[in-house]
């Protein structure tokens, strides 16, 4: 199970080159973006969170239990929330959370 998730820097080459790792990302998903606020986000499905870090230190910042299931991630700017796609049976979901992970809305 992947434990962390390696940030790359953007390029015209092949391949991006590392800059960094994300620790602490049991079974990471997927990654979103909220530049303005300089933060990143990862799904975690193997401990079931979400991890905030930061876009400059790649340091976590904040982790929040949101549940089984998690997959996919993308910021959603006009209403400044992280949207999570779950995969959980017998239905998937979608949850927004607050990009300041304060609080979780499941959604159906």
């Amino acid at each position: 199970m992947q434990t962390f998730l390696q940030a790359a820097t953007p390029g015209s080459q092949p391949l991006a080159r590392p800059v960094g790792d994300i620790p602490n990302t049991p079974g990471v998903h997927g990654a979103g973006i909220a530049t303005k606020a300089g933060h990143g986000f990862t799904t975690n499905s193997g401990d079931e969170t979400v991890t905030m870090f930061d876009l400059k230190t790649l340091a976590a910042l904040r982790q929040v239990k949101v549940g089984p299931g998690l997959d996919g991630i993308m910021y959603d700017e006009p209403d400044d929330k992280i949207i999570l796609t779950n995969h959980s049976r017998p239905i998937g979901t979608l949850t927004a959370i607050d990009r300041r992970l304060q609080c979780g809305l499941p959604r159906r």
